[in-house]
């Protein structure tokens, strides 16, 4: 595409974004499945629990419907109302077709939402992102009698690996992963992964956090705290940050972070209305950001 082109297509998809608007009203913006020009659609590829989910009859659920809903109560431009889209990997926000209705007459999806990443892949180039919403660490813990100190003792270590996101972390240092490739071993729950750390089989588990807050370790029939007997290595192998796609160029990405920061003030309706909703779904509070009032 030329510069004339992309500029041309900026303007436009301002111009569009700008139409869609000027329709909203100050009235509560609510989810709906009757599209109209009033209607800000917003795109999904496939349920992601627990950050997203939807019904047969269109009705979502999950981390990022519920927080979309206080976004949307928030935003003083908001629309008249929103509706989720289904569309294939690779849609491109703000420039193609995301529904078409009985009448032929065809909408864009200007924001997306399960689960999306920043720094995976082309998304940084594709989309514009809302301020980091939740981050997930990807940790290394050993037994408080380990020999292992920090992540310069980690190569050639038995590791139990957890979750894609540890594998994924653990794939990208070349240095641990090389001198580790022939003992690592990969379970698919954190439980199995401790069990071998307690019986000497492994000799550190590198899991994701999202996983590792959610485990009740059991021992012999009865829950045993982590921290009785194992310690967290300091720094970690990786962070994934989680936050809202809009269109490139979308003034929409603002407006959402103006909400996230005026959710999480404990001033706005007398309270936190955003860390509940973390907590609500992924046990901790997984967000790394604070409320900073504009005078400060």
């Amino acid at each position: 595409m030329t510069k004339m082109k992309k500029i041309l297509a900026v303007a436009l998809c301002v111009l569009l974004l700008g139409s869609v608007f000027a329709g909203c009203s100050g009235k509560k913006a609510e989810q709906t499945t009757e599209i109209t020009d009033e209607t800000l659609l917003i795109a999904y590829t496939a349920d992601n629990a627990p950050f997203f989910q939807i019904d047969e009859k269109g009705n979502a659920s999950g981390f990022e419907a519920d927080l979309i809903a206080k976004i949307f109560d928030s935003i003083k431009d908001d629309c008249k109302n929103y509706a989720y889209v289904k569309v294939e990997p690779g849609y491109r926000l703000g420039e193609e077709t995301a529904y078409t209705d009985k009448d032929g007459k065809t909408y864009i999806a200007y924001m997306a939402v399960g689960g999306l990443q920043k720094n995976d892949g082309t998304n940084n180039e594709d989309y514009s992102f809302t301020n980091t919403v939740i981050s997930n660490r990807v940790v290394t813990l050993v037994k408080k009698d380990s020999k292992i100190k920090d992540y310069s003792n980690l190569g050639g270590a038995k590791l139990a690996v957890v979750s894609k996101a540890a594998q994924n972390a653990l794939a990208d240092n070349a240095v641990i992963a090389n001198r580790s490739a022939k003992t690592t071993t990969v379970y698919k729950t954190a439980q199995a992964a401790f069990t071998a750390l307690y019986q000497d089989k492994a000799d550190a588990v590198v899991i994701d956090e999202f996983d590792l807050r959610t485990l009740d370790f059991v021992l012999d029939g009865k829950k045993q705290a982590l921290s009785d007997w194992t310690t967290e290595l300091s720094g970690q192998l990786d962070t994934v940050e989680y936050a809202f796609a809009t269109a490139k160029y979308d003034r929409l990405k603002d407006d959402i972070n103006e909400a996230l920061l005026e959710l999480k003030d404990p001033k706005y309706n007398d309270k936190d209305e955003f860390t509940p909703i973390v907590e609500q779904y992924f046990g901790y509070n997984a967000s790394n950001f604070s409320y900073i009032p504009a005078d400060k």
